[in-house]
């Protein structure tokens, strides 16, 4: 069922934003219902507009169709399709001079990316351009995440060649060394106290003049690569960074969204993307639903279906293709890399779907995926995106939520959570978005994820489905338990073996400081006496303890000798 007058109304007001908007320094969201036909409303806008435009699309597939169906609107060849697949070198360097000529220039996310950072290429597309609409939302971090670790600066020095590069690549990471030695938090966040931007433009230039070419190719390596990689250090002192382990991360704020005078998002899932609500350069205009989904029916399989998960399942995708042969021809989504292991026509993967329209004619659908992305991800985007600075009195470590196969992952600080939430529950709903576009169907839609969190956000998005219609059910795949709770008493011990080492370490540098003087005896202190003050059984202490690689490291650091029964101490 579908509110026609309301949807009428919308696509008029899309239309005039198009034209008539003048949102010169931040796009207008439009999130107007997934299936509403609002991509080629935009197509319709775009080449009745007296105004020259540029159109932004996922894909080069997507790309083409837009340039087909504007030029047929038209009646002319009013657009082209700039990409690899319809212009190659020879003819680009023909086009550069004649693109202006054409009032509707299409590429891709990806092209937009690569001309944020090319602003002379830039100038080639935009010139004389007044209007840019972008078709679902283009997140320009995707790809544009560097790292930086003690193994990497160790390895790219020896591309320096020079004694005295070496030495002034060192004073460039020195910070960021000093910090990856000594952190001792798994989860961290690192922000630098020092501009090092006139070292490394120094070190750049240096670079530029004294590397041999030939002896970076024959390494696999370019100056221009080099000259690049030294210019990014710069990233890691200009914001805030994520710590995980060893290893230090950030965005690569190179990569900007650049605007023309009306600049125009279309995004049918804008209520769940948190990016929208971190950045000024966003303004969403709330459309309102116009489906009634009373034809559509939702089952709810708790199962942990993270790719970690599904690493552990002993019969994951044979539940999975039992579903799927139980409905017509279902589109069974998944991670790429369960493509081979899926039995349906119609396979596809999370990343390779939004906005795309192959699946319209399907009335099935089955998500078999959790589209979990590494936490550190989660955090880098929410720091782009907010543009806020953090330091470690905020944690961004997770918590356990649930038991055993049902147990999920979430952040303890509320922002990430939400943030996280979000962008997953985002890709759930454009997959199931991708069947029965018409509204036609009585559809069938079976979701594989224990965090109902997220699957509830999910359901929300699909107005008017009668609450008889969804169905929740435990979990049915079986996982490698005994392989679990192994792992875990495992990792507990170690958790408890390290603790007790700790417990140690602090007690002897309490005592270094003068205190618990009640428990020295002369320079000894009995092993049984220090066992009771860490609460660990005296025929333990041994391997808790003695045997622990950071106690002997501290023990001869410290001039402390374990012996027979004794610590000698001092």
């Amino acid at each position: 069922m579908i509110d026609l007058i309301k949807l009428e109304k919308q696509k008029q007001h899309l239309n005039d934003v198009i034209i008539n908007g003048n949102n010169k320094d931040k796009f207008k969201v439009l999130d107007l219902e997934a299936g509403t036909g609002k991509t080629l409303q935009a197509e319709i806008s775009i080449a009745n507009a007296n105004r020259k435009s540029i159109l932004v699309r996922e894909r080069i597939k997507d790309c083409i169709e837009s340039q087909d169906r504007i030029n047929n609107i038209a009646g002319m060849d009013i657009a082209i399709a700039i990409n690899s697949e319809t212009v190659n070198a020879k003819q680009w360097e023909t086009l550069q001079k004649q693109i202006k000529h054409y009032a509707v220039v299409i590429i891709t996310h990806e092209k937009y990316k690569s001309l944020a950072i090319r602003s002379k290429d830039r100038q080639t597309f935009i010139q004389g351009r007044e209007i840019l609409v972008i078709d679902e939302f283009l997140n320009i971090t995707n790809g544009n995440i560097l790292s930086i670790s003690k193994k990497w600066i160790d390895e790219f020095e020896t591309l320096l060649q020079h004694r005295s590069l070496r030495n002034l690549f060192a004073e460039c990471v020195d910070e960021i060394e000093d910090y990856l030695i000594t952190i001792k938090k798994p989860q961290s966040f690192f922000n630098a106290k020092i501009n090092v931007d006139k070292k490394i433009n120094k070190l750049k230039q240096l670079a530029k003049e004294n590397l041999d070419v030939k002896e970076l190719q024959e390494q696999g390596h370019s100056k221009n690569e080099i000259v690049e990689t030294i210019d990014n250090l710069k990233q890691f002192y200009n914001q805030t960074c994520v710590v995980e382990g060893k290893i230090i991360y950030c965005t690569n704020r190179k990569y900007r969204y650049w605007l023309l005078d009306n600049n125009v998002m279309l995004d049918a899932s804008a209520t769940l993307n948190k990016a929208y609500n971190l950045s000024p350069l966003f303004e969403i205009s709330r459309q309102g639903a116009v489906f009634r989904h009373e034809k559509w029916s939702f089952l709810i399989s708790k199962t942990n279906s993270t790719k970690s998960a599904k690493g552990r399942a002993l019969d994951f995708y044979e539940v999975v293709n039992r579903v799927a042969g139980k409905l017509d021809n279902p589109l069974v989504v998944g991670n790429k890399d369960d493509s081979s292991h899926f039995q349906s026509d119609n396979i596809n993967w999370f990343g390779n779907l939004t906005g795309s329209n192959q699946y319209r004619d399907l009335k099935d659908c089955i998500i078999a995926h959790n589209p979990n992305v590494p936490f550190r991800t989660y955090v880098l985007e929410y720091l782009y995106y907010s543009n806020i600075k953090l330091d470690n009195r905020t944690t961004w470590t997770g918590i356990k939520s649930g038991k055993g196969d049902e147990m999920v992952y979430r952040f303890k600080d509320k922002r990430f959570e939400d943030y996280r939430q979000g962008r997953n529950a985002n890709e759930i709903y454009q997959a199931i978005k991708r069947v029965n576009r018409s509204m036609e169907y009585e559809s069938k839609i079976f979701i594989f994820n224990n965090d109902m969190e997220v699957v509830n956000k999910v359901l929300k998005m699909f107005k008017g489905v009668k609450e008889s219609a969804i169905t929740e059910h435990d979990n049915v795949v079986e996982f490698e338990k005994s392989k679990q709770k192994e792992h875990l008493q495992e990792h507990n011990q170690n958790q408890k073996d390290n603790s007790y080492s700790t417990k140690f370490i602090d007690l002897m540098q309490e005592i270094k400081q003068g205190n618990h003087k009640e428990l020295i005896d002369g320079r000894k202190i009995k092993k049984l006496v220090i066992c009771e003050k860490v609460g660990l059984d005296i025929n333990k202490f041994r391997r808790r303890i003695g045997n622990n690689a950071d106690v002997l490291d501290y023990c001869n650091k410290n001039n402390i000798l374990i012996k027979g029964q004794n610590v000698m101490v001092g």
